[in-house]
């Protein structure tokens, strides 16, 4: 695989084999651009061990997107490259049509401005994918587990906020049974003292017709004396 310098105006192309091991070494975390990444994972394969990458530059046109990545290597050499993704196009009834999408994958590219040859390009786009594939599942990887523990840490406050207020319904209960109680027993009281009273009343009214039957047995005694003399008075006349 071919790795490229450059000197001054010079630039030399510099024909180095890159273990595979090497090409699968990740340089960066996935970003929300796949066509950055695949510019990025290339380059890594291609130079070696990226240990920065400066602010990546993005431009499109109607037929090409072009990205440009700068990097520094872990033995501080900096460099740039210029990935071209082309449109894609898909095949309907005999003829092509726009997708309105770029490659992934790009169709050229250039190495601190010398161009990178198609072997080389295909090589470590292949790399870059694998590689890509695998810090994706890694990132989803990552993002699940701390979801399932954001998830159990949730639950168990949800619990812990269920048992406190299980216990203060608890406590609530307990304080509603003792004033229900409280209240039973003041109407037990009142109910003792309202039959009391009742009681009294009723011989109260009984006392009262008792008398009211003399007076008006009196009375009726009465008439009666008065009734039969006022007939004898007649009988004598």
């Amino acid at each position: 695989m071919k790795l490229y310098s450059q000197s001054g105006s010079n630039r030399t192309a510099v024909l180095t084999l890159i273990p595979m091991a090497t090409l699968l070494i990740a340089g960066c975390n996935p970003t929300s651009t796949p066509m950055i990444d695949m510019c990025q994972k290339i380059t890594q394969n291609l130079v070696g061990n990226v240990s920065e990458w400066q602010e990546p530059g993005k431009s499109e046109t109607k037929k090409m997107a072009t990205v440009e990545v700068g990097y520094t290597t872990s033995d501080g050499q900096t460099g740039m490259a210029v990935c071209q993704h082309p449109k894609e196009y898909v095949t309907s009834e005999g003829r092509e049509e726009d997708t309105g999408k770029y490659r992934v994958a790009p169709e050229t590219m250039t190495l601190n401005g010398v161009p990178v040859n198609s072997k080389d390009l295909v090589s470590a786009s292949l790399g870059a994918t694998k590689q890509i594939v695998k810090d994706t599942a890694e990132n989803t990887k990552e993002k699940s587990v701390q979801l399932a523990r954001d998830a159990s840490d949730k639950a168990k406050e949800l619990a812990d906020q269920a048992e406190v207020m299980a216990a203060d319904a608890k406590v609530k209960a307990e304080e509603l049974a003792v004033k229900a109680e409280a209240l039973a027993g003041d109407a037990k009281v009142k109910a003792a003292e309202l039959a009391q009273e009742a009681r009294v009343k009723a011989t109260e009214l009984a006392a009262q017709a008792s008398e009211l039957s003399a007076v008006a047995t009196e009375k009726a005694r009465t008439a009666a004396l008065e009734a039969t003399k006022a007939v004898q008075d007649q009988l004598e006349k």
